[in-house]
């Protein structure tokens, strides 16, 4: 399996937006439109699948000139816990060097940072509370070699 950049237009996005609803936002009575943010359009969007089927998905910004944030990253339920997040997020990384990145940042759930940390991120400043969950998140940060 390899990381793909799909298109807006793509019968895959959709499943992730789908996805990205149900496990981040539902629970708390958010409207779908809410995973429509303002980051949406100028993302660039990466994922996992096969036949169709959604295995992980998430997306690239750039927020400066050579500083992109990882968001959005999301992996079914069923298929946690399989190397389908790292994988992603090594191809995510990956295109973000090709792009020039000097840093790359993402904000993550406290309970992923773990995952993160394996792919050299470090954290930067306090847990907080997300604004839209209250859930627990952390910035992390991964300073690149270019």
């Amino acid at each position: 399996m390899k990381v793909d950049q799909i298109k807006t237009k793509n019968k895959l996005y959709e499943q992730a937006l789908d996805l990205r609803y149900r496990l981040f936002f539902k629970e708390f009575g958010h409207p779908k439109d809410i995973v429509m943010d303002g980051l949406e359009a100028s993302s660039m969007h990466y994922c996992i699948s096969e036949n169709d089927k959604l295995f992980a998905y998430g997306r690239l910004t750039e927020r400066s000139n050579n500083h992109y944030k990882i968001s959005q990253v999301v992996v079914p339920p069923a298929l946690q816990g399989q190397g389908y997040g790292k994988l992603l997020l090594t191809g995510i990384i990956c295109s973000a060097n090709e792009l020039g990145a000097a840093t790359i940042e993402l904000n993550s759930q406290v309970k992923a940072a773990g995952l993160y940390r394996t792919l050299g991120f470090k954290e930067s400043g306090s847990h907080y509370a997300s604004k839209t969950t209250g859930i627990p998140h952390v910035k992390m940060v991964l300073a690149t070699a270019t």
